[in-house]
C-alpha cells in the first residue's frame, strides 16, 4: 500500500477525493504529514487514538471494504511506533470491523448485506431490551425526556427528514442506555455500537415509509407514557424490522 495526500476532515470531500484515487490506481491512506501526527490525550492512550482515528476513517469511507492496511504505513501516517497500530488493529478486529491475517495481510471488512441483517437484528433485540429496562426504570422526567425526543423524531420523520432523524434516534438510545440503569448493558452497547454504527450507516432509519416510522414512534410514545415496557420493547424490534 503507497500513501497518498492528507484528506482534510470532511466527509464529502473525503469520499470525492477517495473516488479520484480509485480511479487513478491510488491508496486511500494519507502522506506521512506532521500534521497528522498525534499523541494521547489525557485520560487515554496512543492505541486509543489511533483507533479513534481510524474508526472514524472507516466510518466515512476513507478506508473501504476490502481494503489493505499496514501497520507500518498507519504508523508513519500518524508519527506513532506499530506497538499503538498493533493494539488498534485488535480492537479494530474484535468488533469485526477489520479481518488480521497473521503474517500474511490487514484488511478492511466489507459490509455485506447478510452482515447489515445480522446487525439489525442484533441492534433491535438489544436496543428492545435496553428500552424494557429503562421504561420500567425511568423516573417522571426521565420520561419525559425520551417522549420529547421522539416527538422530535417524529416531526423529523414526517418531513423525511433523515439525518435529523438519526442524529435524534441516537440522542434516545445514548439516553436509554443511562435510564436502564444498568452497567453490563451500557458496558457492551458503548463498544458493539460502533459497529452497529458502521454496519448500518447506509440504512439510516432503520425502517422505510414515513407512514411505518411514524406509526411506531407513536405507538413507543404511547407505551412509554402509560409505562408499558413489553409494549415499549415490541416497538422497538419493530423499528428494527423485527416481526414476531
Amino acid at each position: 500500500m503507497t500513501f497518498r495526500r492528507s484528506l482534510p476532515n470532511h466527509r464529502v470531500f473525503g469520499r470525492c477525493q477517495n473516488d479520484l484515487s480509485r480511479l487513478q490506481g491510488g491508496s486511500k491512506v494519507p502522506i506521512p504529514d506532521e500534521r497528522n501526527h498525534i499523541g494521547a490525550s489525557p485520560g487515554t492512550t496512543l492505541g486509543e487514538e489511533v483507533f479513534r482515528r481510524l474508526y472514524g476513517a472507516i466510518l466515512d469511507g476513507t478506508l473501504i471494504g476490502g481494503e489493505r492496511v499496514r501497520d507500518a504505513d498507519i504508523a508513519a501516517w500518524l508519527g506513532v511506533s506499530r506497538t499503538p497500530v498493533r493494539d488498534a488493529f485488535a480492537s479494530l478486529e474484535r468488533l469485526g470491523l477489520i479481518e488480521v491475517v497473521a503474517s500474511r495481510y490487514t484488511v478492511v471488512t466489507e459490509v455485506t448485506e447478510d452482515l447489515i441483517a445480522a446487525t439489525l437484528e442484533y441492534t433491535g433485540y438489544s436496543a428492545g431490551i435496553g428500552m424494557h429496562m429503562a421504561v420500567t426504570r425511568m423516573t417522571e422526567a426521565e420520561a419525559r425526556t425520551a417522549v420529547h425526543i421522539l416527538r422530535r423524531m417524529l416531526s423529523a420523520s414526517d418531513a423525511d427528514d433523515r439525518l435529523t432523524l438519526y442524529d435524534e434516534a441516537r440522542a434516545l438510545y445514548g439516553h436509554i442506555a443511562v435510564f436502564a440503569r444498568n452497567d453490563v448493558y451500557r458496558r457492551v452497547l458503548s463498544e458493539a455500537g460502533l459497529a452497529m454504527e458502521r454496519n448500518l450507516r447506509e440504512r439510516r432509519p432503520l425502517i422505510g415509509g414515513v407512514e411505518s416510522r411514524g406509526h411506531e414512534y407513536r405507538e413507543l410514545i404511547a407505551a412509554i407514557e402509560r409505562r408499558d415496557a413489553a409494549a415499549a420493547e415490541r416497538s422497538v424490534r419493530h423499528q428494527h424490522e423485527i416481526r414476531d
